[in-house]
């Protein structure tokens, strides 16, 4: 537009992305810049208040060779911009952008192979953040999936449908200090907020499935205690316990500890060599668990 006009706009001024022979696919702003996404390179531009034609100048020395090919996916906020990028190497990754020389690929291998496994339909992948309780993540919905990112804890986690669905939010607003989620195919806002543990009245299952535990050694254990620590409720909270003997494929009766009780603990537990558990909270109340201690004798053989 003309310098001062925003709606005056006249088809000379303007300024092209031209480092790379690229196809722009996305816009963002970090800071004061402006950044422009091509399918495998990243350019910046800055405002140098050019008298005649665009008011941008390019940042040349800034200019990265990784791009994007869902536009959708871009998310500017606070400090930081995100994408799925791409680069002419082949394959997807995440960045995270801080800054203009400072960037970070953030993204673990397992979920870069789950990027690659969406194929075309990367070019879809819808991404939004989210601040609450401590927490800021970058969220990723997927064609099946949706990874969140927790920028605070560097940490990668899923969420789904007690069904196994894939989670149904595509964007998300702050309103109120709680975020709104919009649903993708009803058009139901969903209101996160960490005093309700229930979904139209309906308690959410919380399941947390430990790694095998061997006690560095291949003899048998025999476990005669497993206690739970964590805050008492004020209300029934009952946590089932299971455990498996043979890397998950069967788990053991399901047995139950209450969090209303200030001292958790099951007896008896029989032998194992390598033992996984699994904790599955149903109930309106927070699952806040601070350990688990178990007691075994170990055999001869």
């Amino acid at each position: 537009c003309d310098v001062g006009q925003p709606t005056m706009w006249q088809p000379s001024n303007y300024i092209a992305a031209e480092m790379f022979s690229d196809d722009l696919v996305a816009l963002a702003r970090q800071n004061n810049l402006l950044v422009a996404l091509g399918v495998s390179s990243t350019q910046f531009f800055y405002d140098a208040a050019n008298a005649t034609g665009s008011p941008l100048a390019n940042t040349e020395q800034a200019v990265l060779q990784f791009g994007t090919t869902s536009a959708a996916s871009v998310v500017q906020h606070e400090n930081f911009v995100s994408w799925i990028a791409k680069g002419e190497t082949g394959g997807y990754f995440i960045v995270r952008l801080d800054g203009v020389t400072s960037n970070k690929k953030v993204s673990l291998e397992p979920i870069e192979r789950i990027l690659s496994g969406e194929s075309s339909a990367i070019e879809t992948a819808r991404a939004y953040p989210i601040r609450y309780q401590g927490h800021f993540w970058f969220c990723l919905r997927l064609t099946s999936r949706t990874f969140l990112y927790d920028y605070e804890d560097d940490v990668w986690h899923e969420w789904e449908n007690t069904d196994g669905s894939n989670f149904p939010a595509i964007d998300a607003i702050e309103f109120v200090q709680h975020p709104l989620f919009l649903d993708v195919a009803r058009g139901k806002v969903y209101k996160m907020d960490d005093t309700l543990y229930q979904d139209a009245g309906v308690s959410f299952a919380v399941t947390a499935t430990t790694s095998k535990i061997d006690l560095d050694t291949d003899r048998r254990k025999f476990m005669s205690k497993f206690s739970l620590a964590g805050d008492i409720q004020s209300s029934s909270s009952p946590i089932t316990v299971q455990y498996s003997d043979d890397d998950y494929i069967t788990w053991s009766t399901a047995r139950t500890l209450d969090m209303q009780q200030g001292h958790n603990f099951l007896k008896r537990l029989g032998s194992f060599r390598r033992r996984a558990f699994k904790l599955t909270h149903n109930s309106n109340t927070p699952m806040r668990l601070d350990y688990m201690e178990i007691e075994t004798d170990e055999g001869d053989y």
